[in-house]
């Protein structure tokens, strides 16, 4: 039904549709992006006179172009106060399953006209709860795999923003058996060096941290999303990561109060360097829309730091954009 509807708002907004403009940008499924003057056809075809990379005139179909593309050449040629046209625009978009746009869109349509309102909030109802559910398959799929902690962030995320759904009352079950495997994990190998090595894996700690911060602190306060940083950024990962592997093996028990503070500090150190690593890792591939990628840094640093408000944050942005992005589930 709904792509029905969508098909008869094309048919009857052909004056609309037909219209050019200047200067649009497109993504490709191919991964291209093209730049020109559009043209938009009623078989669900566009022409483009591309200016970038090439000058070319392209006929493409809306399979060829991503599901985000084909939406935003539709709302440019939308009147943006056309409760109808919104609706028609927000139905498309949760064919296409863009959840944040399609619930947008069906807002924008409900304060245009307030005749919409029974039905318009029936279907943000109906997103809000696949959303959730979205969510919780998630969160399910790492609990069974064994990342309880990056598990307990997902189980909080659906309780804290969609609490009015069935999703969420699945979450509060399984929240308390999370929280219990989560207590589980342990910052020190079971089987730890003997005292006397001790100052040798001290000394190869601090050059993985020297290592590791030669290659971070040029990208601090700057974090971009270009192919130089982020190999930049996995240098210093795994500079990190050789760190906290020789962190977790030093000894734990070693009868002088003093030497076990300053083995627990480093530990802390070590730790905390290495989840802002992860973090800012997973920003710069969330900047390049590669959402998985990100979505594995977090619950890395989720594993080590579950009560770091930094990686609740870029936690929020991951689902944000699995909600704005048809991709985002299928990845």
């Amino acid at each position: 039904m709904i792509r029905i509807l969508f098909v008869v708002w094309a048919l009857t907004t052909v004056v609309i549709l037909s219209s050019g403009a200047l200067g649009e940008t497109i993504e490709l499924v191919s991964g291209q992006t093209l730049v020109g003057d559009i043209r938009l056809q009623e078989d669900d075809q566009i022409i483009i006179d591309a200016r970038f990379p090439m000058v070319r005139q392209m006929t493409l179909t809306r399979e060829e172009l991503t599901a985000d593309s084909w939406y935003h050449v539709l709302e440019r040629r939308t009147d943006q106060k056309d409760p109808l046209g919104r609706m028609k625009l927000g139905e498309y978009a949760e064919m296409a399953n863009l959840h944040g746009v399609a619930i947008a869109e069906y807002r924008a349509a409900k304060q245009l006209d307030a005749g919409l309102a029974n039905e318009i909030d029936k279907r943000i109802v109906r997103l809000r709860n696949e959303v959730a559910r979205n969510i919780l398959n998630d969160a399910e799929r790492l609990l069974a795999e064994g990342d309880a902690r990056a598990a307990l962030m997902y189980f909080h995320t659906i309780v804290e923003l969609y609490p009015d759904t069935e999703a969420a009352k699945r979450a509060e079950k399984i929240k308390v058996k999370a929280h219990s495997l989560a207590g589980k994990a342990a910052d020190v190998n079971v089987k730890t060096v003997p005292l006397k090595k001790a100052p040798e894996i001290i000394r190869k700690i601090e050059s993985a941290l020297k290592k590791g911060n030669e290659r971070f602190i040029p990208l601090r306060g700057h974090v971009g999303s270009s192919s130089k940083d982020r190999k930049t950024a996995e240098q210093g990962v795994r500079y990190y990561e050789d760190a906290w592997k020789l962190t977790k093996s030093l000894p734990v028990a070693t009868g002088d109060d003093d030497l076990q503070k300053t083995f627990k500090n480093l530990r802390l150190t070590v730790k905390a360097q290495l989840v802002e690593a992860y973090l800012a890792i997973g920003t710069i591939y969330l900047q390049r829309k590669a959402i998985s990628e990100s979505e594995k840094y977090c619950q890395k640093a989720c594993e080590l730091a579950p009560e770091d408000r930094k990686n609740h944050a870029l936690h929020r942005l991951i689902i944000e954009a699995k909600i704005y992005d048809s991709r985002g589930w299928r990845r």
